[in-house]
């Protein structure tokens, strides 16, 4: 495995030259050379120079197929006329308003058409959206106490950012993570308020609300569970929850 692992490295550095040379004009004005951390990887970030459809091209010119889709949020590829004829009309009568706008209630309707909520929201980003809905949950109830899965991402806000991906050593008991802070920066009081259980582990989370009666405002989880590969629920969890 190490042999095959060092051969692909290798074919890699020296199939994207343009993406080493961009990382390193970049990391001047750009912490790490990227927009986000978790664009940054080791021994260097793919640049992208175009994409469409399920495909993109480096600035080398190798083509690959597009697994990523930026995170999932592109459910319909790079380019699709649809989405492209939509933005195009959208620009040619304003870009950022500021203010209300009918098409926010069209969507909004659509959303809860679909799926059974009452009501949406919007925002900028997963993390905007999680930080708001933790907010929401804690002014609501009263309580500060949360609960999250070891390993689940949510966002860069303090409270999820506590057992991500810790390292295997602060695991802990598979029963009873222990509550691990996400590199440098998140306050020990946020940690101490966001509890964690394992994905999967219905047990553990009703063992969690035994301990601290009154005290948890929320829950939150994916349904599937993606930052550490694809965790399906098992049957009853969901609902457990």
């Amino acid at each position: 495995m190490h042999s095959l692992l060092e051969k692909e490295l290798s074919t890699f550095e020296s199939r994207t030259p343009g993406s080493r040379s961009a990382l390193k004009k970049a990391e001047p004005r750009l912490p790490l050379g990227v927009a986000s951390n978790f664009r940054s990887y080791e021994p260097w970030p793919l640049f992208v120079k175009d994409a469409k459809g399920s495909h993109f091209h480096d600035l080398d010119g190798n083509e690959y197929v597009d697994f990523n889709l930026c995170f999932g949020a592109l459910m319909a590829g790079h380019c699709h006329p649809a989405v492209v004829k939509a933005v195009q009309q959208r620009l040619e009568v304003g870009t950022m308003y500021g203010m209300p706008h009918t098409l926010e209630y069209e969507l909004a309707e659509e959303i809860c058409q679909r799926f059974p909520v009452e009501q949406a929201r919007f925002g900028s980003s997963g993390t905007e959206v999680t930080m708001h809905a933790i907010r929401l949950a804690r002014g609501f109830t009263g309580r500060d106490k949360i609960i999250k899965m070891e390993g689940a991402y949510h966002g860069v806000h303090d409270s999820v950012m506590v057992s991500m991906k810790p390292a295997a050593a602060l695991y802990g008991d598979p029963h009873r993570p222990t509550q691990v802070p996400a590199g440098g920066g998140v306050p020990a009081d946020t940690v101490k308020n966001t509890l964690v259980a394992q994905f999967n582990d219905l047990d553990a989370v009703k063992r969690l609300f035994a301990e601290n009666p009154g005290h948890i405002a929320c829950i939150i989880v994916e349904p599937i569970m993606m930052n550490i590969g694809i965790c399906m629920p098992e049957s009853g969890y969901l609902e457990g929850l």
